[in-house]
């Protein structure tokens, strides 16, 4: 059943043995795992969820010992809204940068500064949106 993703803890112990020690390619881990490289992609984002399988593999051909604390289960519920925020995010950054462009081309002083700081207060929602997911 998918509904698993890798902690922060599970992330940077994999990412370390991969990058510091061992510099392996995703594709390397993939022939390493016998896992699809898209799978291994997906598992390593830590934002689609895979099966619990996947990862006890990713960490038995890897060497890691696997703990609890690696990895956690995601209901339906918080990956809707976790996807959600993810596009309220994406939309948010998105309007910043376009009202930060906006003010780049604005020749009046006060209306540039309105623009900006629309654009500093939509990176602050969307940063809030961002520890929400934490």
């Amino acid at each position: 059943m998918r509904g698993y993703v890798l902690s922060q803890v599970g992330l940077e112990k994999v990412e370390s043995f991969i990058s510091v020690e061992n510099k392996l390619s995703r594709r390397q881990i993939s022939l390493e795992s016998c896992l699809d490289r898209a799978t291994v992609t997906k598992a390593l984002q830590g934002e689609k969820p895979v099966n619990l399988r996947t990862i006890r593999t990713l960490f038995l051909s890897l060497g890691i010992p696997l703990e609890k604390i690696d990895y956690c289960r995601v209901s339906s519920i918080n990956r809707k809204s976790m996807e959600q925020n993810r596009k309220d995010y994406e939309m948010l950054i998105k309007a910043a940068e376009r009202a930060e462009e906006l003010a780049s081309k604005e020749h009046e002083a006060q209306r540039k500064q309105e623009l900006l700081n629309e654009a500093k207060e939509l990176r602050v929602r969307a940063a809030n949106l961002s520890d929400d997911d934490e």
